[in-house]
């Protein structure tokens, strides 16, 4: 605001006064007019921006040729730089206007700089490969070195791999079952690699019966409402506040991560992901930073929330299960991410998940609303849990797991012909799932598990003209049985009021469909949601679900 100058006097009370404002922020515009160099795997630049007065760190990516925008204030003090990359030829240096850090100061409404690269022959070393205990199977051998750059060898295919020298790496490899065994590396190591010398890696795989584990109890956690029965606290950053609604759960899945800023239930926007972050919904700031612990904690903004998502997790972990991130839900943004963007996807993922949480489940819901995109959509979570899978591997967190939540219909190319209404959503699980088979891929592969969402169908979309029924549900599992392990297959209930003019099936009904669940036995049960009141309905939600989720136990064979 530019102040203006007025006099007051007891002869003349009142004066008008000419107020203006001037616009404070300005936009940063860096672009990048080089192509990604060959040797490169990242798709992206890590851009970091420091702010000298308050000594915050911004960082954005930046795509090769393309740009990236930040929003400053004006007449503040920046520097701006970049992350080096190495590739498998060249480490690359990073310049703005040809220095290697650019000083920013805003004193006008926009401003674009040029970034390019220096580059630097890397001396390489070799690491020669030997491993045991394969049975003639294919494993991938990772080798991450000081710099966080990872290189891949397929064993026994491949015998050597070129490595950047004068450094040391981390040897992990991937997990996999084949007939009922799981094969996984007995010695991870690190391991020295010296220019033009060559290092031996003896490698031994640990073959093992794949665990028999219970089913799934799968309940979502709404983040926008309260506890339904706390006990032994009311006070929302106490661990016990929640204990007791989460108690029958195997997994806790908290709802929602969102790639909209500010989603919107009523109306989901029909927008792209801005790339920046992940947004938790109640804060509508990057999970990461919700997340990040503080010393002050003051000094984190959304503690507030942090002390509630902290407190759930030990609930849940008290318990003995899972606290599983899900993104997505229908208030989130309509067409998902872009091809182009999975990779900064899947880095923010795991950046997550080191920090807090034990999986993530995807429960992205309109994957077809837009039919000039649907291809590209399906591509592209194909493509993002396969990288996903495999960046967790690669980091060693092989112990973090991934959910698919899809519709009932996921697995019928056409659901009329199982007395359903036809959908937009036919088939996306066939689509998803022959795209990772032409990639040397499947859904069994990379996910844990399949949730069903069995409800929010009115009854003229219906094949009985009501709700739910025995038969429907087996027809149902028998699409889903068709291409994913039955151990994987997790019937989604919502034992209340719906959304879509879908009618709740009752109580008996989802007794007997859990008594079918166990008999086969098939993955296990879900529930919207643990902490639903009632809605659209007298039928209060979580009571229902408590209900059913502790029936599960029951036929599932736990014992608390």
């Amino acid at each position: 605001m530019i102040p203006s100058l007025v006099t007051l006097s007891k002869d003349q009370p009142q004066a008008n006064a000419q107020v203006s404002y001037k616009n404070q922020s300005a936009e940063l515009i860096v672009t990048l007019h080089r192509a990604k160099p060959t040797d490169v795997t990242h798709d992206s630049v890590t851009l970091n921006l420091l702010n000298k007065q308050t000594q915050n760190i911004s960082h954005q990516e930046i795509s090769w040729n393309g740009k990236s925008t930040f929003v400053l204030d004006k007449n503040t003090d920046y520097v701006l730089s970049a992350d080096p990359m190495t590739g498998s030829l060249f480490k690359y240096s990073f310049t703005f206007d040809g220095q290697s850090a650019a000083d920013i100061n805003m004193d006008q409404g926009q401003k674009t700089i040029q970034m390019s690269y220096t580059e630097a022959p890397i001396p390489t070393g070799t690491a020669k490969v030997s491993a045991t205990g394969l049975d003639g199977h294919s494993a991938t051998i990772y080798f991450t070195g000081e710099d966080k750059e990872t290189y891949d060898l397929e064993t026994p295919k491949d015998k050597t791999i070129s490595l950047p020298a004068n450094q040391s790496y981390n040897v992990t490899a991937n997990t996999f079952t084949v007939d009922g065994y799981r094969y996984s590396l007995d010695n991870p190591q690190t391991i020295s690699i010296s220019e033009n010398k060559t290092t031996a890696v003896a490698l031994a795989f640990n073959k093992s019966p794949v665990p028999t584990t219970k089913q799934f109890i799968t309940g979502y956690w709404e983040n926008w409402k309260g506890a339904l029965r706390p006990q032994g606290s009311t006070n929302v950053n106490d661990p016990a506040y929640y204990s007791n609604d989460i108690k029958p759960y195997t997994h806790v899945l908290y709802s929602f991560l969102t790639l909209a800023k500010s989603p919107n239930p009523d109306n989901p926007q029909a927008a792209y992901w801005d790339g920046q972050a992940i947004y938790e919904s109640m804060t509508q700031a990057n999970v990461i930073d919700v997340m990040t612990t503080t010393d002050p904690a003051w000094q984190n903004p959304h503690n507030w929330q942090k002390l509630k998502i902290d407190a759930l997790i030990k609930a849940v972990h008290n318990n003995k299960s899972k606290f599983i991130w899900a993104i997505g839900g229908w208030s989130d943004l309509t067409k998902t991410i872009k091809p182009e963007q999975i990779d900064t996807f899947v880095n923010k993922v795991v950046e997550l998940l080191k920090l807090s949480g034990d999986g993530v489940d995807f429960d992205w819901e309109h994957l077809s609303q837009d039919q000039a995109i649907t291809k590209q959509q399906l591509d592209t979570l194909a493509e993002t849990l396969l990288k996903l899978r495999q960046a967790l591997d690669k980091a060693g967190m092989q112990d973090k797991q991934i959910g698919y939540t899809t519709r009932f219909n996921a697995f019928m190319q056409n659901a009329s012909d199982y007395g359903f209404s036809h959908f937009a959503s036919d088939g996306e699980g066939l689509a998803i799932n022959n795209w990772l088979k032409a990639h040397g891929s499947s859904l069994n592969a990379v996910v844990d598990w399949v949730n069903i969402m069995a409800y929010d169908v009115g009854p003229n979309d219906m094949p009985n003209g009501q709700t739910w029924s025995i038969p429907v549900y087996k027809d149902i599992f028998d699409t889903f049985a068709q291409h994913i392990d039955k151990s994987k297959i997790v019937m989604g209930f919502e034992p209340g009021g719906q959304a879509a003019g879908g009618v709740w099936e009752g109580m008996a009904v989802d007794k007997s469909v859990i008594d079918y669940i166990a008999s086969i036995p098939y993955g296990g049960s879900m529930f919207w949601a643990i902490n639903q009141p009632a809605y659209n309905s007298s039928e209060v939600t979580g009571d229902n679900a408590y209900e059913l989720a502790n029936y599960s136990q029951q036929k599932f064979g736990y014992t608390h």
